[in-house]
């Protein structure tokens, strides 16, 4: 029985295995990324042009079959509610901000957690193309508030969720992310920081720092929604995934250029004739009629990872490793989750990855 199988080599290694053969230059392709209402990035992608081994986002991609070999990656979030400076206008400590104990602001980022976790958890099959055949991959990262008394069990009542009475210029949607991470982060790049603000009309909508770059994310109106009726957590929840999803390399999916030749962007953009240029911006397409469940997508499905997105997922954070990854998953050694490679058996891991035990 062999603990590892290489071709022309045997290797047991703990807490961090790093297998990489081609160490290969990535050219940046700038993309101008122009505001809009549902969801808006401020930087470009970057999308691999030269083929290596190391660097194929396909080789990142979970195996349904073998999950253990790239485990579960965590990522540190933080949930900012931003209030009027008398304190009104979004979720309390101690209400719903509308004269309920019910949910807190504590209760309502818990809940909006657990909806983007749920949806995590069971990757769904692609709606489009109609009849595909996309496999279905788990989907291998989640995310987990994260907050200085959750680490440390001398300090007490920081758990990852804040409160800030804030100038109207930032409470109300301002259509940029400028300035907020400096002002109002507590945990600076150690976590994604998530503001929860408002806007003038009342919208459900998110804009991302960036695609494949970027620790902070806008998300538009839940309050409103709460108090007025419309969006519900579980809706925000599922923005919450795609802004993030942005952050971690992916375009929408149905901009017309997108690497990924597992997704449709002529039916996810449902506008024929019509090429949408702008990987994180808007667009004319008639997305909320395309019948689309992909996260990337505009839709009130958002359940469905392809496997290349995924691949790019797990490759930026394997490769790029963001100070939000929580290091505990991948530095501890995990005697447990050690793997064992019977003999007859032979596997290939053209990648680079994080295993916590032998």
């Amino acid at each position: 029985m062999l603990t590892k199988n290489f071709q022309e080599s045997t290797n047991v290694m703990k807490n961090i295995f790093h297998l990489c053969l081609i160490i290969v230059a990535c050219f940046l392709y700038q993309l101008k990324v122009s505001a809009q209402i549902w969801c808006e990035t401020n930087a470009t992608p970057v999308e691999q042009l030269i083929s290596a081994v190391c660097n194929t986002t396909s080789n990142y991609t979970p195996d349904d079959e073998h999950p253990d070999f790239r485990p579960i990656v965590y990522l540190l979030v933080n949930i900012h509610f931003f209030q009027k400076q008398d304190g009104s206008g979004n979720f309390a400590e101690t209400s719903d901000g509308n004269g309920n104990s019910y949910p807190t602001g504590y209760d309502y980022a818990e809940l909006l957690i657990g909806a983007a976790n749920d949806r995590l958890e069971e990757n769904q099959q692609m709606f489009l193309p109609p009849g595909n055949n996309t496999p279905v991959k788990p989907t291998q990262y989640r995310f987990v508030l994260w907050g200085i008394s959750i680490n440390e069990s001398n300090v007490q009542g920081d758990n990852g969720i804040y409160f800030h009475q804030v100038p109207d210029g930032d409470y109300f949607y301002n259509g940029t992310l400028s300035g907020w991470k400096d002002s109002y982060s507590v945990n600076g790049d150690q976590v994604i920081d998530v503001w929860l603000c408002a806007t003038l009309g009342g919208s459900c909508g998110g804009f991302a720092e960036g695609v494949g770059t970027g620790d902070e994310t806008k998300i538009t109106d839940p309050w409103y929604s709460h108090v007025n009726g419309g969006c519900g957590f579980w809706n925000f929840g599922r923005l919450l995934n795609h802004e993030i999803g942005h952050l971690l390399g992916n375009c929408h999916s149905f901009y017309s250029f997108n690497i990924c030749n597992d997704i449709d962007p002529v039916n996810e953009c449902n506008n024929p004739g019509y090429t949408n240029s702008s990987c994180g911006g808007p667009s004319s397409c008639d997305n909320w009629g395309s019948g689309s469940n992909n996260f990337m997508g505009y839709n009130d499905n958002q359940s469905a990872w392809t496997p290349c997105q995924l691949g790019i997922i797990h490759e930026y954070l394997t490769n790029s490793l963001p100070s939000y990854v929580d290091r505990n998953y991948i530095c501890n050694y995990d005697g447990a989750k050690t793997i064992t490679i019977n003999t007859g058996e032979s596997f290939v891991w053209n990648a680079s990855r994080h295993l916590q035990g032998d």
